[in-house]
């Protein structure tokens, strides 16, 4: 990707996923503020994330999934506060989740997974209460989750997503709910599944 690409000050949508481009994402791609989506997934980029990214003040969907990124997710990705669509997953990135993903309040989707993530998740992402979908399996993930994001609506659908290929997590206390349903048994009787969980003993 030429570094000249930050002249086109004017372009508000760039695709250039599934092709085989290489190298690094040039730091001159924080010039393009008037940027709403940005997608290079399924490439072969390497090397870190620009901190100009921050710049991007009017990004909602940034995909750059399926690459071979490096280094530390950077904490100017914090300062996307439009964003909704955050796709960073199947790269090589390392260190902690940046407490600051959790400003970006109307994300949609968070998948991290597959990375090589250390530390422990941060009580800021208890903030992101519009998302719907989030994955964080196969990274090295440790510590206690905190409560705050376990109370999020989307915690109750994709606990297993967080826990998966990060067994160093913390799940003492932690509340991993079955899932619900309503079916009927073949005498014609409905099996509602709060009441079944409310009659045994669950292990």
């Amino acid at each position: 990707i030429p570094e000249s690409i930050g002249n086109l000050s004017n372009l508000s949508v760039l695709y250039l996923d599934h092709n085989q481009l290489s190298g690094n994402i040039p730091s001159s791609i924080g010039n393009l503020s008037k940027l709403t989506n940005l997608v290079l997934c399924d490439n072969q980029l390497v090397g870190s994330i620009p901190e100009s990214i921050g710049n991007l003040s009017n990004l909602s969907a940034l995909y750059l999934d399926h690459n071979q990124l490096s280094g530390n997710i950077p904490s100017s990705i914090g300062n996307l506060t439009a964003l909704e669509w955050l796709y960073l997953n199947d790269n090589q990135f390392s260190g902690n989740i940046p407490s600051s993903i959790g400003n970006s309040a109307k994300l949609i989707r968070l998948m991290l997974a597959n990375n090589q993530l250390t530390g422990s998740i941060p009580e800021s992402l208890g903030n992101l209460i519009n998302l719907q979908s989030m994955n964080f399996q196969y990274n090295f993930l440790s510590g206690k989750i905190p409560e705050s994001f376990t109370k999020l609506d989307v915690w109750k659908d994709c606990w297993q997503a967080i826990i998966i290929g990060n067994p160093e997590l913390d799940l003492e206390d932690v509340y991993l709910p079955a899932p619900e349903f309503s079916v009927i048994d073949i005498n014609g009787n409905q099996i509602i599944s709060e009441n079944e969980y409310n009659k045994n003993k669950l292990t």
